[in-house]
């Protein structure tokens, strides 16, 4: 026998079909904000490219005193094989001295960007250096970086050493205005965003560094102190810990579809049983009833 619904039936089943399809409709809107593009080549010369850049972007042979800067460039390649967006942050700050955390400020900026100039006490944990720079599938783009120690009175920051990272990404989408101290987690496409484990190695009153780095530049630990000429700093290179924070909003969180299948399948299986609910409770018509005038009629002449 094949089973009819009624007019409040199909009202059910129209309005299950209606809500997979906004579902539906719902993960086809993310799919675009998932593609968090992490198609990140790195060179220091601009012309030799990989996903890995192991040279700290500052000279670590290079004395800082106070009122003094030093400057790096590096290049970013998108090889993420459509358009992207640029977001280069300041992370894994590390320091043994408040003053120095406060003296010594990183910027970085772009041929479209003039950047922000961050001191290394406002990376709580990261904070954005630049971003919002579109760079074309296969294009590169120099990042020009400058690392300045303020005015250090008497004896402050000696003693004290720091040391940070600059963090490369790329995204599908526009993340300029979103939270910029948030740190933005890789989407795993290309191995090496974080360190692999360098380690910093002190050698008469400098810092070197031993071991690699991916899809991050190595900054050098600019502020190792002297207490033999007042405030003189001397700069190296060490790779930090790769416990970045992920930003709520990455668009790698996007991936879990998993739940909109799962609230999906809720919703079906619950309309199917107010379906099946009402079908037990509507009467068997299928078999006629013998009334008594009918017997007689049909009786035996």
């Amino acid at each position: 026998m094949t089973t009819t619904f009624g007019g409040r039936g199909m009202r059910i089943l129209a309005a299950l079909l209606a809500t997979a399809a906004a579902a539906g409709g719902a993960v086809a809107v993310a799919s675009p904000a998932q593609a968090a593009s992490s198609g990140v080549q790195l060179s220091d010369d601009g012309v030799h490219f990989s996903s890995t850049l192991s040279r700290p972007l500052f000279d670590p042979s290079t004395v800082m005193i106070p009122r003094s800067s030093q400057s790096g460039d590096f290049w970013v390649r998108n090889a993420s094989g459509a358009p992207a967006y640029l977001r280069v942050s300041i992370a894994n700050v590390q320091s043994t001295d408040a003053d120095l955390s406060e003296a010594l400020t990183v910027s970085a900026s772009t041929s479209g960007d003039a950047g922000s100039k961050v001191a290394l006490s406002e990376a709580a944990p990261c904070a954005v250096l630049t971003e919002g720079q579109a760079i074309p599938s296969g294009a590169a783009l120099r990042i020009s970086a400058l690392a300045e120690l303020g005015d250090l009175q008497g004896s402050a920051g000696q003693g004290g050493s720091a040391d940070f990272r600059i963090v490369v990404n790329l995204s599908s989408v526009n993340l300029a205005g979103t939270d910029r101290y948030a740190c933005l987690a890789d989407s795993g496409e290309v191995p090496g965003f974080y360190a692999d484990g360098g380690s910093a190695v002190r050698d008469g009153g400098r810092t070197s560094t031993t071991g690699s780095t991916g899809g991050v530049v190595d900054a050098a630990p600019l502020a190792e102190t002297g207490d033999d000429d007042g405030a003189a700093l001397a700069g190296g290179s060490s790779s930090a810990s790769d416990d970045l924070l992920a930003a709520a909003w990455n668009s790698a969180d996007l991936n879990q579809w998993w739940i909109v299948l799962l609230w999906i399948g809720g919703a079906l299986a619950g309309g199917l049983g107010v379906l099946l609910r009402d079908r037990l409770r509507t009467p068997n018509r299928s078999t006629p009833t013998t009334t008594p005038a009918a017997a007689s009629e049909n009786g035996t002449e």
